[in-house]
């Protein structure tokens, strides 16, 4: 028998699918005597996945039997957090009961290609405060209900899933409808086309009890009051006063028009399928990022602003110099352009901080070219070309070289990080942080 926990293209999957769930750059292959010294040295017993604290790597390992025979020491760009290393090791464990399940890499293919394309749900499933079966079929439902469109709109919702009624109807009072029967789960995302109708614009949102799942009510989602305390990042800002309704026992699900699942739980770790693949996201790893460099209160407008972005596949750039004063080396056009004058003028000096202004700031990263902001997040310039940085420039910040990218806006979004931070926005959702040249940070 040719052992599925040793075969090369198993190791290969894993690396594969924990990619999507940590920012990795790098991976090494593990002997049995090393990865039984580092579960050693690490004070590790009956863990598949864990943080190297003297290496300063994630270590995955696979099992035969209980045996460790095979693990791998993984690079990432910064130290996960312990929610990442928690759900990683879960994730693994199931990874590893598969190949218990399944040993021989040379039969029962097909039913390891199924179990495969059903891990990351399973694990996220066992992540959650529900019961892994009917949670695995909500999610399927989902699945299949992104699919479904409403007089040509895709059908999109608001889906929050509760252990208790009440946890949801007092706290909406005067904002929550129940419905005089519930209707199952299935039934209501996939045939009941008044649902499709009643969800398209995230302004009405639908509730779902466990553990049957039945739908048992609709909500308008409240408007965007929190105070600063209650902060929270959400994949979009519209929807974050219904985020901070989730609490131990709920969890939510999120569609949107462009087939994007996004299942948020109360521990605030988010999951998104996107591209036909389930990702693990932590939002906070990438503020903790900014709040590195920028005020908190600066640092979270910021991200905020990026995820909406994500969430609503806007391709865009959103640049932070060191020093205001950079920017006429970044920009060779500040201050005396043609283009987009009216523009470029008349948006200058908004700041993110105030809610107005940072509606208007998010229409306008939309626009082609870069958005420029100081660091104490007023808006610098809009809708502008970024230069390739000078020799001197690169010298200053210990850089011989330029650095040549496949994308034009992944080559602006280094460019401008010689003078300090650079946030590329992709158009299919992925997010990477620069500084100095050096990627900080991805996600997505």
């Amino acid at each position: 028998m040719r052992k599925r926990v040793i075969n090369k293209e198993t190791q290969e999957e894993l690396i594969y699918q924990l990619s999507l769930i940590f920012s990795i750059k790098g991976c090494t292959a593990l002997g049995k005597s090393e990865i039984e010294s580092l579960l050693k040295e690490n004070s590790v017993t009956n863990k598949y996945l864990f943080w190297d604290d003297i290496n300063k790597d994630v270590v995955a390992v696979l099992f035969d039997e209980r045996e460790a025979i095979f693990g791998m020491k993984l690079k990432t760009l910064r130290k996960p957090a312990d929610l990442d290393i928690f759900f990683g090791n879960l994730f693994c464990r199931v990874f590893n009961n598969d190949i218990q399940v399944f040993p021989d890499a040379d039969k029962n293919l097909e039913h390891w290609y199924s179990v495969s394309d059903s891990r990351f749900r399973r694990a996220i499933a066992k992540f959650s405060a529900f019961s892994t079966e009917p949670m695995l079929n909500w999610m399927q439902t989902i699945e299949s209900s992104v699919n479904l469109t409403y007089e040509g709109t895709p059908f999109s919702y608001c889906l929050f899933m509760t252990k208790q009624k009440e946890w949801i109807q007092n706290k909406l009072t005067g904002r929550f409808v129940d419905f005089k029967k519930h209707i199952p789960f299935r039934r209501a995302l996939l045939s009941e086309k008044w649902i499709r109708a009643a969800t398209l614009s995230h302004i009405i949102g639908i509730a779902g009890l466990g553990f049957s799942g039945d739908i048992f009510g609709m909500y308008s989602i409240p408007e965007n009051d929190l105070n600063e305390s209650d902060f929270i990042l959400t994949p979009h800002e519209k929807i974050r006063p219904i985020v901070n309704l989730i609490t131990p026992g709920t969890c939510m699900f999120l569609t949107t028009t462009y087939g994007d699942i996004y299942t948020i739980l109360p521990n605030k770790a988010i999951f998104l399928k996107t591209k036909g693949k389930w990702r693990y996201l932590n939002y906070y790893n990438i503020l903790g990022v900014l709040e590195e460099f920028l005020d908190e209160s600066i640092a979270k407008e910021v991200i905020q602003l990026t995820l909406n972005l994500s969430y609503e596949r806007s391709g865009a750039l959103i640049a932070i110099p060191d020093k205001d004063e950079f920017i006429q080396q970044m920009v060779p056009d500040f201050a005396k352009s043609h283009t987009n004058r009216e523009l470029r003028s008349s948006l200058s000096g908004l700041n993110i901080s105030n809610s107005a202004n940072r509606t208007v700031i998010m229409a306008a990263s939309k626009i082609d070219g870069a958005i420029i902001l100081s660091k104490t997040g007023m808006l610098l310039d809009v809708a502008c070309m970024i230069t390739e940085p000078t020799k001197e420039s690169l010298e200053n910040i210990g850089l011989t070289d330029l650095m040549r990218h496949s994308g034009a806006r992944s080559t602006a979004a280094w460019n401008s990080s010689v003078f300090g931070i650079a946030i590329k926005i992709s158009e299919d959702g992925p997010i990477s942080i620069f500084k100095h040249g050096i990627l900080l940070e991805e996600i997505g």
